[in-house]
């Protein structure tokens, strides 16, 4: 990253972003039909895009590869939009976080994170993420749910925007179990209050940014998985997206000017393609080392490995947010079958089980349990840990609830 100063009056100074990096972020984050929608726009506005011909000559689905756009506006275009007709002091470092937002409007990465990313000091950011979570939909620009709640109270003039604000800060667990009294009583608030303060919250919008109009829907895998000699590869959808090449056209009486703007359009295809086949490498990785160790689920239908963002990061020497984003949205197929990427990834508990064993253990035990005295959570725990399994009570309610299983009372039958 490089530092640029000019000086006026007074001396300032002007930030060179790492745009090339920034959209191979973005690109590593698309699914592959979005992909496919954002090289169709290059390749309309970029003379010097192409594709192979060679390639696609006599393909049938050549015309529906790249047929996925949508007409709508997206967060992106309501966005920059403000961001043209205001006065800002930061524009470019602004511009630059709108990019890295999500569908959902979230930043998923800490200041610290995008300080270095964008080459900017703390306060700097700040400031720009501030302008930033002044334009509408109010609520873009979070880092959590609870951030964007209280970005859209902030801006709000309810009456009972301050009292919802105090109960998002302090008390989001209680207001999730609905323990309203119980709100009420903490907060030295009338019942009533509370009651129009919950409400006031409940109007709020979660994803402010998955109203606007996305880039494509998903409708293919985005790797294929398959069987050979020595067991399982992976391979990418091959489409026209990774076929892209630079035009060769050069006219023999362009002036300078002209030759200035082509040199701009070269380049952009240049990082267009190197960010794609970067993606393309990333994606390929993390699938190979997702691979070695869900070998058996995928081979033997074999019980889900424990497998974390940590433990491929380790191996692969990549950022866990490089993973994430990678695996994000993303789906794979296998033997004609589809699922998400992210739906491998399981947590450990500490005697190694995966939180899929467990489950599949404890839906075991309470189909062949007594419905006369069906277990507790508490019994559940200590059959598991006869099996070898340590884990908690806690923990075993809350799989209980991901699995709907009611508790032992509403399970007995009378």
């Amino acid at each position: 990253m490089k530092y640029q100063t000019t000086q006026a009056q007074k001396q300032k100074q002007k930030q060179i972003y790492a745009k090339q990096q920034i959209q191979e972020l973005r690109l590593l984050e698309m699914g592959s039909d979005e992909l496919s929608s954002l090289v169709e726009l290059e390749l309309e506005n970029n003379p010097f895009l192409e594709m192979d011909d060679n390639y696609f000559k006599g393909d049938p689905d050549f015309d529906l590869i790249l047929n996925y756009i949508q007409p709508e506006e997206t967060l992106t275009d309501v966005l920059m939009s403000q961001l043209r007709i205001g006065d800002y002091e930061d524009e470019r470092l602004i511009e630059a976080l709108i990019l890295l937002l999500d569908s959902n409007g979230y930043l998923n990465m800490t200041l610290d994170e995008i300080c270095r990313l964008l080459n900017s000091d703390v306060k700097t950011a700040e400031r720009a993420l501030a302008d930033l979570r002044s334009f509408e939909p109010y609520g873009i620009g979070a880092f959590n749910l609870k951030d964007c709640l209280i970005l859209q109270l902030i801006h709000s003039d309810n009456i009972y925007a301050d009292l919802a604000i105090e109960i998002v800060e302090q008390e989001l667990e209680l207001l999730a179990e609905n323990k309203l009294k119980q709100l009420a009583v903490k907060l030295k608030e009338e019942l009533n209050d509370v009651v129009k303060a919950v409400a006031l919250i409940r109007s709020l919008d979660p994803k402010p940014g998955a109203r606007y109009a996305s880039m494509s829907p998903p409708i293919e895998p985005d790797v294929i998985i398959k069987h050979n000699d020595e067991g399982l590869c992976v391979e990418l959808k091959d489409r026209a997206v990774y076929h892209l090449q630079i035009s060769t056209i050069c006219l023999d009486d362009e002036d300078e000017s002209v030759k200035a703007v082509r040199k701009k359009y070269v380049l952009d295809a240049q990082q267009l393609i190197s960010g794609i086949t970067r993606r393309c490498s990333t994606l390929l990785n993390v699938m190979a080392q997702i691979l070695i160790i869900q070998e058996a689920y995928f081979l033997h239908q074999g019980d889900l490995k424990p497998m974390s963002l940590k433990m491929l990061s380790n191996a692969l020497n990549l950022n866990e947010s490089t993973i994430s984003r990678c695996i994000k949205d993303k789906t794979l197929q296998f033997d004609g079958q589809f699922m998400e990427i992210k739906q491998l990834f399981t947590a450990a508990v500490k005697s190694g089980e995966s939180n899929q064993q467990i489950m599949e253990q404890l839906q075991r035990f309470i189909k062949h349990e007594d419905k006369e005295h069906p277990y507790s959570d508490q019994e559940l725990m200590l059959i598991l840990k006869d099996e070898g399994v340590e884990i908690s009570r806690s923990a075993i309610a809350k799989y209980r609830k991901i699995l709907n299983i009611p508790p032992a009372y509403k399970r007995k039958n009378f």
